[in-house]
């Protein structure tokens, strides 16, 4: 898979933090192609809701994102009030 721009693919990774007296989980979900962090949590027990609540995260950052076509072939992530000033 050749990835070409953001939001094509977002990965996720689990992993535990020892602090001084006890272990914290850490979920992360990133986009592949930026390799930015969209969204993580972190808890001190590892169940369900601990992904769940970092994708939620993700879903939600980038919903206040849009991407703005400005060549035929590039696009530019840009805040939503952007996008609202580029359909007028």
């Amino acid at each position: 898979m050749t990835l070409t721009g953001l939001h094509q693919l977002w990965v996720a990774d689990i992993t535990y933090i020892r602090l001084h007296r006890e272990w914290v989980f850490l979920a992360v979900i990133l986009d592949a192609f930026s390799r930015k962090v969209l969204g993580w949590e972190l808890d001190r027990t590892l169940t369900a809701r601990l992904p769940i609540a970092a994708l939620e995260k993700a879903i939600a950052d980038r919903q206040a994102w849009c991407i703005i076509p400005i060549a035929a072939s590039s696009t530019h992530l840009a805040p939503m009030s952007a996008c609202y000033e580029n359909t007028a």
